[in-house]
């Protein structure tokens, strides 16, 4: 009976993979010798009928641990970042599965839950699930994996749960990070940002409060950990996006995609000169591999509805057009690779890679790294390199980073010296340029279509008319 902060990474996890992670050397090498326990918890969530519980930032239930024992535990509004969780969990032995709202002030809550529910509380959902344990005895810490299995149920409602939780149980959060980077590297793994109780209210249509975080550098604070901080924010939204293109492939997640992956990518460049590590330049290589792939999906869209309005602006232009159909098929081979890319959970390997790099290598000389003096000193080496950059991909990726850092800083002074410089704006158009023109020839090739071809004819001779291929 004491106040515990609960640290945990929950992560979704195909039965192959999971079957796969439980046989991997990076499991088995931590894995406690005779550590594995399977118990049937059922437990049920309480609220008053107003939800004043959740309007306080309060979590509470009470649980069958289906050894004869009962626990009635409180949960408060919890930090979460890139899967990872850390909030307070208060727990009590009970006699009974009878829901107890006294007792929780002395653990540490601060008041009675009475306080908040005069009339009492009304159960709102269950969840019944087996839970097989392991207690990992990891470098620095020690961890306990979860593996659940079973269902939310409100009524005829119901939500299927299959997930693992890895919870800290001592010891350095760092080694946490680093073990689910390892883990993300063997088998493809997702997170899952929602608790049982948000899962559960979901059942009851009740939408769960959503965090705002906004990500702003302070000048004045260790470079690390700020720029630790700016990943978290950017890698939790990164892993979001990379959740909903599994349910679908949509223009405006894929959008939304791009951008966080170019600020993981400047926050990744920014820093390695101060720690090089291998596994940070291979998150590096995936993050550039999957924004490749992305913006190949991009310009696709992009030029079919270019030729929409090229064959339909003034009526219908042609009976026939081959080059819909060919566009048709670059987009299904585009959305592919795309989706192979997300199936193998890529990006969760790339975000810990890079989160558990920055937490767990000091920086060279990081203790006079101050955040904003070293993010100037940075763009200006950056603003050299450009200059002597011979290659417009090159310039345009520096000029990419140079922007994502200054709008992460609170330094109004700093983005306007070095926030994408207007005289590098001609290497973006003909990179876009470059990259349209191969398109271009991937329409054509391997065909013998006169129609195709003059397709292909008609659609460059319009965009060399509107400045397209010039990226004007």
């Amino acid at each position: 009976m004491k106040k515990n902060v609960e640290i945990e990474l929950k992560l979704l996890i195909g039965k192959k993979d999971l079957k796969k992670l439980l046989a991997a050397k990076v499991l088995q090498d931590v894995v406690r010798q005779d550590s594995e326990k399977t118990l049937h918890l059922c437990s049920s969530y309480y609220d008053t009928d107003d939800l004043n519980f959740k309007k306080h930032g309060i979590a509470y239930r009470v649980r069958d641990k289906g050894d004869g024992s009962f626990e009635a535990t409180v949960k408060t509004s919890r930090k979460s970042s890139s899967g990872l969780s850390e909030r307070v969990e208060l727990n009590m032995p009970l006699n009974s599965d009878e829901a107890v709202l006294t007792g929780f002030k002395e653990l540490g809550l601060g008041f009675e839950l009475t306080e908040l529910a005069p009339a009492g509380v009304e159960k709102l959902f269950t969840t019944e699930i087996e839970r097989t344990t392991y207690i990992l005895d990891l470098p620095g810490a020690v961890a306990e994996l979860a593996i659940d299995r079973g269902c939310i149920s409100r009524g005829r409602d119901k939500d299927k749960i299959e997930e693992i939780e890895i919870e800290l149980l001592e010891g350095n959060k760092g080694a946490l990070l680093e073990f689910a980077a390892r883990i993300a590297a063997v088998v493809p793994v997702f997170i899952e940002k929602r608790s049982k109780f948000a899962r559960g209210l979901a059942l009851l249509g009740i939408e769960p409060d959503m965090q705002n975080v906004k990500c702003r550098i302070a000048a004045d604070k260790n470079i690390r950990a700020e720029m630790l901080q700016a990943v978290q924010v950017h890698g939790d939204r990164l892993l979001e996006c990379q959740n909903r293109l599994r349910a679908g492939v949509e223009r405006a997640v894929v959008k939304s995609l791009v951008k966080e992956l170019v600020y993981l990518r400047s926050y990744l460049e920014f820093g390695i000169i101060f720690a090089e590590d291998e596994r940070a330049k291979k998150a590096a290589a995936d993050i550039g591999a999957y924004l490749q792939k992305l913006r190949e999906l991009l310009l696709v869209w992009k030029v079919q509805k270019l030729w929409q309005q090229i064959i339909t602006g003034d009526g219908l232009l042609f009976e026939k057009s081959v080059l819909a159909e060919r566009l048709l098929e670059l987009e299904k081979e585009a959305v592919d690779a795309v989706r192979d890319a997300t199936a193998k959970g890529v990006l969760t390997s790339a975000v810990f890679d890079i989160i558990s790099w920055l937490h767990n290598i000091s920086w060279e000389n990081e203790e006079y790294l101050q955040a904003g003096s070293t993010i100037r000193c940075r763009l200006q080496e950056w603003q050299e390199a450009l200059e002597k950059q011979e290659t417009a991909a090159g310039k345009y990726q520096l000029a990419e980073n140079m922007t994502c850092i200054c709008k992460s800083v609170q330094d109004k002074e700093l983005c306007k010296t070095f926030c994408k410089p207007r005289k590098y704006e001609a290497a973006e158009h003909v990179v876009k340029a470059e990259v349209l023109n191969g398109l271009l020839r991937r329409l054509g090739h391997g065909s013998n279509s006169r129609v195709l071809s003059r397709d292909i004819g008609i659609l460059t001779g319009w965009l060399l008319a509107k400045n397209k291929i010039a990226g004007k």
